[in-house]
């Protein structure tokens, strides 16, 4: 191994007997600090590592739906550009008539259909909702273009936001567009939860006795119960979802607006969902849900509306569709509670509240009652007389809150340190072994790079005593970041012939790396 200095050989030597190979830190006056290098990491790391990586290459794949022989060529058929978006793909498949499915959809009443598309002067991935063959009326230009603008200032961390809206004929008819955040692989409710026919749901008002599609029929009691109780969602994730919504709900609710439609189709899951009954999920592992298609009803309705007068006293409008909101939370809730959208209907609510009360506790059966019966309340209640409701389980969210912060900062800590590196190593293989600079084929043997050159032997060609090379990846990054800092400690540099050694500082190798950069940018 080529020698070092006894300082340098000191670290080398206990950087080498860790397993997890460790990224050390110097400075001229502090003690050596040691930072986790691929090893020693607690669990929310890695997880939050592994949804990142996840997320990354999904977002690469640029993955959508799996596409029919017959929907090829639709693919195919679809714009190469719609105003400053690329590269669409088809992201949402929906059920109709006959049980046949379909890249596209009703919502509303309106035709829409869902892609992912490139901003070419962002290079941002987007969700584009088109309505098909919608023209928007001159006459209420003013009003609408003001609508539009005050839901794209809504941001909230439960909201996928309202980017942008626009009218294109490149579709062959006149398109109205909404262009959403985009999330890679997300769910809905209505998929992770109610996949079967909702017709044959279990729970009240259901016609089978079924739970995330495990069957619990045929079996003794005790087992259907312990089937039913384990599948059914735990309160704590109830209530984790309860505080998303309302949050949501809040800052629309807050702006003066309505959500308008709210429904388990509407509702994104965009964390991953661990394959596992929901009962043995952790805190940590509960999804991140956000409300989608904000504004999407009101934009689209707006010219209706206006021509039936309904907007004529619009506080009292919105008032009245923030009283509906509260009564869909109660239904989804419900729903979820009791696993059946059947529970939603309001002839089975009685039903579902008494399966709720068997199941759950007494401030759960409270709150979802509330919501279903907020309209029949003397006076008008609005989402912040529920935040009572929810009490101190707000502290259990943000505690969580912040122990995702607190794993994201030091994940950003190491990940600020390993880009410093990798731009480091950039620029010493950019002087390292250049063929010539302005016609000087010697320039990289030469002067100080020649010292560069020697430095990279050291950090990457080193080799044990019995000739084997010496992989060991802590002593790499301690010394590009005691390089990086300019350390006054000395190195010993040998040539691979044996014939030219050096010793020298950290701090004038630095000088030297700074100076050969310079004349590559000269």
């Amino acid at each position: 191994m080529f020698p070092t200095s006894a300082a340098a050989a000191a670290v080398t030597a206990s950087l080498s007997q860790q397993q997890n190979h460790s990224a050390v830190t110097n400075s001229t006056n502090s003690p050596i600090q040691v930072v986790s290098f691929g090893g020693n990491q607690s669990e929310s790391q890695k997880d939050l590592k592994n949804e990142i990586f996840q997320r990354q290459a999904q977002m690469a794949m640029a993955s959508g739906v799996s596409l029919l022989p017959s929907e090829t060529e639709m693919l195919e058929t679809l714009p190469e550009r719609v105003q400053d978006f690329t590269d669409l793909y088809p992201l949402e498949r929906s059920t109709v008539v006959g049980g046949k499915s379909s890249l596209i959809s009703n919502v509303f009443g309106f035709v829409t259909s869902i892609y992912r598309a490139l901003n070419i002067n962002t290079s941002q991935t987007v969700c584009l909702r088109r309505v098909h063959s919608f023209q928007p009326q001159g006459s209420n230009q003013k009003s609408l273009i003001w609508l539009i603008e005050s839901w794209k200032k809504i941001q909230c961390p439960t909201i996928v936001r309202l980017m942008h809206v626009f009218t294109t004929h490149e579709f062959g008819d006149t398109s109205l567009i909404f262009v959403y955040q985009y999330f890679p692989q997300p769910t809905t409710f209505l998929q992770q939860y109610f996949n079967n026919d909702p017709h044959a749901s279990g729970g009240a008002g259901g016609q089978t006795n079924s739970i995330y599609g495990f069957s619990a029929t045929n079996r003794p009691y005790s087992q259907q119960h312990a089937i039913m109780k384990n599948r059914l969602l735990p309160e704590n994730l109830l209530w984790h979802y309860i505080i998303q919504i309302s949050s949501a709900l809040r800052i629309i609710h807050s702006l003066g607006f309505a959500y308008r439609v709210l429904d388990p189709s509407k509702v994104l899951i965009t964390t991953p969902v661990p394959k596992c009954p929901p009962s043995q999920l952790t805190p940590s592992q509960y999804p991140r849900i956000r409300l989608n298609a904000c504004g999407l009803f009101d934009i689209v309705t707006h010219d209706t509306e206006i021509q039936q007068g309904r907007t004529s006293n619009i506080k009292e409008f919105y008032q009245q569709h923030q009283s509906d909101d509260l009564v869909a939370f109660g239904q989804l809730c419900l729903a979820l509670a009791t696993n059946s959208i059947n529970s939603a209907q309001q002839e089975n609510w009685e039903t579902a509240l008494e399966m709720v009360s068997r199941t759950y506790s007494p401030d759960l059966k409270a709150l979802i009652t509330t919501l279903l019966y907020i309209k029949r309340q003397a006076i008008r209640r609005t989402v912040n007389d529920i935040t009572h409701m929810i009490g101190a389980r707000f502290y259990s969210q943000l505690n969580l809150a912040y122990e995702t912060l607190d794993t994201v900062q030091a994940e950003l800590e190491q990940e600020a340190l390993n880009g410093k590196l990798f731009r480091l190593m950039v620029k010493l293989s950019m002087i390292n072994d250049r063929p010539e600079l302005r016609l000087d084929p010697t320039w990289s043997e030469t002067g100080d790079r020649y010292m560069l050159k020697l430095f990279r032997e050291y950090l990457f060609h080193q080799v044990s005593e019995d000739g084997r090379p010496w992989l060991d990846c802590g002593h790499i990054v301690s010394t590009l970041i005691k390089f990086d800092a300019g350390s006054p400690e000395k190195i010993c540099l040998i040539s691979r012939d044996g014939q030219h050694v050096l010793v020298v500082s950290f701090s004038e190798l630095k000088k030297c790396f700074e100076s050969a950069f310079s004349e590559l940018q000269a």
